[in-house]
């Protein structure tokens, strides 16, 4: 254990930073499936190792009763370095609490997301009375619906409108709310995954504008729809003396749709061995690190 709990932490440290690589590398594939799986076992070799740190300390700190006190336990105990364990048991403490508050937010999230999506009225697609301009798909347990502003209604023709109502429906139809919750997941609790929420974000946006685009049969529809709705509500925010800013990278959004669709290249093979080892290795290593911990509190 002394040196196998150390190894899935240390992956991640390696893993984190080669993700808005990866993320470009699955552009227009889908990524955000990839990326959650990326970051999903990632996060879960963190809390082990972490959880396993947290337990030696726990043990180490029973002794302090004992005539020899912390130099009383066992050798294999002692071998986890004190100053390593006790971050490690204080970092699992932080993201415990973390974990319950955004828990607590995610679900009160689900429920008014269910609560909007039984509603016996409205159809598909609710007009929110707001003049903001906005539209979002609000994902359930269950199912989910559409809202869009009676602001965003009037500054978009009917075709635009059917355009944007495309993307969102495209958000519903790939459950993408969950995987943006596992990414928030992901961030809350190892901190080195920070970035993954925003990459899993434009991943998702991409991939509903694509499906979109589609359906509609029409990409520059599509990118005149987000741009026009876009800087509708940036002249709302301005209005409301709010920061004016184009959020969900859009500029780059509207380039990648008034650019002809590419065509469909080669797999990148190299970077799915390469992460599928890598998890691997730390799994492995977090399954021997919890033997070794077992070995050592229960002889």
């Amino acid at each position: 254990m002394r040196f196998m709990v150390w190894l899935p932490l240390i992956g991640d440290a390696l893993l984190a930073p080669g993700l808005p690589a990866l993320a470009r590398r699955l552009q227009d594939r889908r990524g955000y499936q990839a990326l959650t799986l990326v970051g999903v076992a990632g996060t879960v070799c963190w809390l082990w190792c972490l959880v396993l740190l947290g337990t030696v300390f726990a043990d180490r700190v029973g002794y302090l009763g004992t005539p020899h006190g912390w130099a009383g336990a066992p050798a294999g105990v002692r071998a986890v370095p004190l100053l390593a364990a006790a971050p490690a048991a204080a970092a699992l403490l932080a993201t415990v609490l973390r974990m319950t508050l955004l828990g607590a937010q995610h679900a009160r999230e689900l429920v008014q997301a269910e609560r909007l999506a039984r509603l016996p009225f409205g159809g598909e697609v609710i007009e929110l009375p707001d003049e903001e301009p906005h539209a979002c798909a609000v994902g359930g347990l269950t199912g989910g619906r559409i809202a869009i502003s009676r602001g965003l209604r009037r500054c978009l023709t009917d075709d635009e409108q059917s355009a944007v109502l495309a993307h969102e429906r495209a958000h519903l139809t790939g459950h993408h709310h969950w995987y943006r919750m596992a990414a928030a997941w992901c961030a809350a609790v190892c901190p080195l995954f920070y970035r993954l929420p925003t990459l899993i974000e434009h991943s998702c946006e991409r991939t509903a504008d694509e499906a979109a685009a589609l359906a509609i049969g029409d990409r520059r529809l599509l990118a005149r729809a987000l741009g026009k709705a876009a800087l509708a509500a940036t002249r709302a925010r301005r209005a409301a003396s709010e920061p004016a800013l184009l959020h969900g990278g859009v500029p780059e959004r509207m380039a990648a749709l008034l650019d002809e669709p590419r065509p469909a290249g080669r797999s990148p093979i190299a970077s799915a061995i390469l992460y599928t080892a890598a998890i691997s290795a730390m799994l492995l290593a977090a399954v021997h690190a919890s033997t070794d911990c077992a070995a050592l509190l229960c002889p």
